[in-house]
């Protein structure tokens, strides 16, 4: 019968369809008897019984099945006008006729729809890429799974039983798995790891639901080759951690180092700057210039560190006591500061930020170079313009002048690296740094950079 009919169940499942239809069967001659025996309606019987094999037919066969039905319909039109003969008969029989074809055709759309359901959600199941199967919480057996599971317990050398794939876990956890299935109801990403007997190592993760009955749809998805990357990466995460440890101890002894030979390249510079023939002096400027250009590579690279060392957690900071600390720094510098008591949202590195700004401004504005820094505010950022009346910068030079290793404009050599730091630290901690001219389409009247940050809590202590 599986054969003639072409359905896809276990022996089990067959022998319970074919019981069951046999049962059904036997229990409805036994009615059509003894109806017959009590009313004597032979016609009625007779279409009765005609109802079994064209529903049978057309659940099983479809489109096939309608066509015997037909058939099976036919020798009942015949039958009825042979046994009873009669005009009434006739067209009752007719009408009978039309209702096996109704109900043939309805029964095959119906089976051919479940046929394609079951074709699409067996593809799904088969073709899954995860393994799926189909637990029996009394016996542990998995009684169903799909191509996938089959292929992982193949690789995983583990008989298709739960109990035994859990005994086999080298990970240990509080509560198995499977007792989580029963005390749950479900279980959600639970990782597993056992050995195969030639030593290899295999991950997965398991999801489980129980549905109605003593049975848990599982899924097992292997996570071997994620886990063995993973051990890869932590791996060279650690030899690049020792890298930069080594890299920053590197970078110390020659900030240190240097930064000495230079303060005492200045120290002796001042020392015989009185001895200095006045032929000389532009070469003993130059040379001052040199090791102070040095120092301030130095800084740079000092800054770039800490910044790439720095969470950069944008918190509350007092911007008046960031720029008095800049401008401390630079104290023969004339600078025009009106910076209002206000808090932003930024961070200690500011301070680099504005010590570069007014760097840049002492270095390449002239002797007289005089700077003004001013504040401006809406309900939401904090606006900081440093101006100053040097040569400015041309509009050609503004379009890079954040960008690493580029000059800021004729003559400032170096510089950009500075001001792209600057430019970095504004990003991190969501600000935003921008150059303009003075007044405005007259590059040479001077320069203003202008700084934007968000407003903290001005109640905040």
């Amino acid at each position: 019968m599986s054969t003639i009919f072409n359905w896809d169940t276990d022996n089990k499942s067959t022998f319970n369809l074919y019981f069951s239809l046999i049962v059904v069967l036997v229990l409805f001659l036994i009615m059509e008897i003894t109806y017959q025996m009590l009313f004597e309606e032979t016609l009625v019987v007779v279409s009765h019984i005609f109802y079994f094999p064209i529903i049978l037919c057309s659940f099983f066969l479809q489109k096939r099945g309608v066509i015997i039905s037909t058939f099976i319909a036919m020798i009942y039109l015949i039958i009825i006008n042979y046994l009873i003969p009669g005009m009434s008969e006739i067209v009752s029989s007719t009408m009978q006729f039309y209702v096996y074809i109704s109900l043939s055709v309805t029964v095959s759309l119906i089976s051919e729809k479940i046929r394609q359901d079951r074709k699409k959600f067996s593809s799904i199941f088969n073709y899954s890429e995860s393994g799926i199967g189909l637990y029996n919480a009394k016996t542990g057996e998995l009684v169903d799974k799909n191509k996938k599971l089959l292929k992982l317990m193949e690789n995983w050398t583990i008989l298709d039983n739960l109990k035994k794939i859990e005994e086999a876990c080298t990970t240990k956890h509080e509560d198995g798995f499977i007792e989580k299935i029963d005390e749950d109801s479900s279980v959600h990403d639970f990782e597993i790891a056992f050995n195969r007997e030639d030593g290899k190592e295999y991950h997965a993760i398991v999801n489980a639901s129980k549905i109605p009955g003593d049975f848990a749809v599982l899924t097992i998805s292997e996570i071997t080759e994620i886990r063995s990357y993973q051990k890869e990466i932590a791996a060279l995460n650690r030899d690049l951690s020792d890298a930069n440890e080594k890299a920053n101890m590197y970078l110390d002894i020659l900030i240190h180092d240097i930064n000495n030979a230079n303060a005492a390249s200045l120290g002796y510079g001042e020392l015989i700057k009185e001895g200095i023939p006045e032929d000389d002096e532009i070469y003993y400027d130059k040379m001052m210039t040199s090791i102070r250009h040095s120092s301030n590579i130095i800084n740079n690279v000092a800054r770039i560190r800490d910044i790439h060392s720095s969470s950069f957690k944008a918190v509350p900071t007092g911007l008046n006591k960031v720029i008095e600390s800049a401008v401390s720094e630079f104290a023969d510098l004339n600078v025009d500061s009106t910076v209002p008591e206000l808090r932003i949202m930024g961070g200690p590195l500011l301070t680099d930020v504005f010590s570069i700004i007014l760097e840049n401004s002492s270095v390449y504005g002239g002797e007289n170079v005089q700077i003004s820094i001013r504040t401006d505010e809406d309900k939401e950022y904090a606006y900081i313009s440093v101006e100053d009346n040097g040569p400015g910068i041309s509009d050609l030079k503004k379009e890079r002048l954040f960008k690493r290793f580029q000059p800021g404009g004729d003559g400032r050599r170096g510089r950009g690296l500075g001001l792209s730091v600057c430019w970095y630290i504004m990003n991190k901690y969501g600000g935003y740094i921008g150059v303009s001219d003075r007044i405005e389409g007259k590059p040479e009247s001077g320069t203003v950079i202008t700084i934007k940050l968000k407003k903290a809590d001005q109640n905040e202590i």
